[in-house]
């Protein structure tokens, strides 16, 4: 009976002790419970921002778009935002919209960050507030005579000559004006083309679309279009039947030839020196010379080369543009021959 109760005993000790289960590890599983699975390893950080046109980004990528660029502009205090292409300042409207800034907050220029000839909406600084009736004139910057108020608005580079704008409060001492794509540039006065050499560098601008032009009655440094102009050139090289000249716009509305040369004795067709808008054509053509053909030695009354029967070797001489023909109507020069419209050598007028 005694041993039978210690057997007894004995098996209910057994049973209260915990027994090994090394399936039931709960220290290991405790552990890899608390380990995040980070998945495959992690790209560039995330920028916390992108997403639509004007979201804030710090990358390409963060934009929403793929045609969207993460740009800024040259302004101090402005932010990298998802931004669209433009042509004119009212395209980028919608842009300012977006962002919550003022249609005067956005420029559509090229960006800071992006080497590009493409122009897209940039945000720039606000616009100084508003003296009221009693802040000074526009010409003191609004503040009169009252003294030190402290330090002036800093615009940005709205303030240099030719940088990009859309008030006079911008440009710092001179005024905000459209140029000929409606882009608005501060200016400054000017007598020649040599006064705009800042403005042409800043704006981006090159000779052939930048001048001292009028303006509401005052000559500045503007945008214009890439139209020849009084003193532009043309080289007209080595052609067929090996004709040549240079030849410049002059102030009396003509063409100054110089070193011309063509044989006008030896070929049967009409000859003329004159202007087209794009590649010379029969259509295009408008002629400015009379026929430098000469028949059987004898040219033509007017011939710049009637001396020498019709031989032209580096001669110099004058024609006027036609009545009526503006120069908005051409943009190069060429020695054609007619009726076919055959240039023998033509040259674009360049500054």
């Amino acid at each position: 009976m005694r041993t039978s109760l210690f057997a007894f005993s004995l098996i209910l000790v057994l049973a209260a002790c915990p027994q090994d289960d090394p399936a039931l590890d709960a220290g290991i599983e405790q552990q890899d419970a608390a380990t995040a699975d980070l998945g495959p390893a992690p790209g560039l950080p995330d920028a916390g921002f992108g997403g639509g046109i004007v979201a804030r980004c710090q990358r390409d990528i963060d934009c929403d778009d793929p045609s969207h660029k993460c740009l800024v502009g040259n302004y101090p205090n402005t932010r990298l935002r998802c931004s669209a292409t433009c042509v004119r300042l009212e395209q980028c409207f919608d842009f300012a919209e977006g962002a919550g800034i003022s249609n005067e907050e956005v420029v559509c220029e090229l960006p800071s960050n992006r080497v590009t000839t493409r122009l897209w909406c940039i945000q720039t600084p606000p616009p100084p507030p508003d003296a009221g009736p009693d802040g000074g004139s526009a010409g003191d910057g609004g503040l009169g005579d009252g003294g030190d108020t402290g330090p002036a608005f800093d615009a940005g580079a709205g303030q240099l000559p030719g940088s990009r704008c859309t008030a006079n409060e911008q440009c710092r001492n001179m005024r905000c004006v459209p140029g000929f794509s409606g882009d608005k540039y501060c200016t400054v006065p000017c007598t020649g083309a040599e006064d705009c050499f800042e403005f042409r560098t800043n704006s981006q601008l090159d000779e052939a679309h930048s001048a001292c032009a009028e303006h509401n009655g005052e000559n500045v440094c503007i945008e214009v279009a890439a139209v020849p102009r009084v003193g532009w050139s043309a080289v007209l090289a080595r052609g067929l039947n090996e004709v040549r000249a240079r030849i410049l716009l002059t102030e009396n509305r003509g063409l100054r030839v110089r070193d011309f040369y063509y044989d006008g004795g030896r070929h049967g067709q009409e000859v003329y020196i004159g202007v087209s808008l794009g590649p010379v054509s029969a259509q295009s053509f408008v002629p400015v010379s009379i026929d430098l053909r000469c028949r059987g030695g004898v040219c033509g009354d007017g011939h710049p080369c009637a001396q020498t029967l019709g031989t032209c070797n580096d001669a110099d001489f004058e024609l006027l543009l036609p009545e009526g023909l503006a120069y908005e109507a051409f943009d190069r020069v060429a020695i054609v021959g007619m009726p076919q419209g055959l240039g023998w050598s033509e040259a674009v007028f360049v500054p």
